[in-house]
């Protein structure tokens, strides 16, 4: 597995340099509210800097793609378990099942399905999406 992490943590390390999103584009969402649209724009520069890492694995490795997408769904129905029968659960199976398809089909999660599953439903790292996709594809265990 560290020839995963090492792979997908370059990866993600590019992502990190400023205007960096490899080419990858998210739909924007309706709220333009105030405070809204800047945590509107932190959740596509995150569903970005994911999509455009999968991409990069997908492209130079498809057996490691299907390693990382499977532990990445791993990794998020292990903090749905953590969560009992809640939405937040709920949400983090649903996203979990994304990756798992992903890595079955070798294609790329949907942007929406992302998008969707990446929103920020808890504070603490160990149960956001967001945190547990970036850690595992930076070579984290995600919990």
């Amino acid at each position: 597995m560290s020839s995963i992490s090492n792979l997908s943590s370059s990866y993600l390390q590019s992502l990190q340099s400023p205007g960096a999103t490899g080419g990858a584009s998210t739909p924007k969402t309706a709220k333009n509210n105030g405070g809204g649209a800047k945590a509107d724009s932190a959740q596509l520069s995150t569903v970005a800097r994911v999509t455009s890492a999968l991409q990069q694995i997908q492209q130079n490795d498809p057996a490691k793609y299907q390693q990382v997408t499977k532990q990445v769904a791993t990794n998020l129905q292990s903090a749905a378990q953590s969560q009992g029968n809640s939405q937040a659960a709920g949400q983090l199976n649903q996203l979990a099942s994304s990756f798992t398809e992903a890595s079955n089909s070798g294609q790329l999660p949907s942007s929406q399905s992302l998008t969707k599953g990446l929103s920020d439903h808890s504070s603490e790292d160990s149960l956001n999406p967001a945190a547990i996709v970036l850690s595992t594809l930076s070579g984290g265990d995600g919990h």
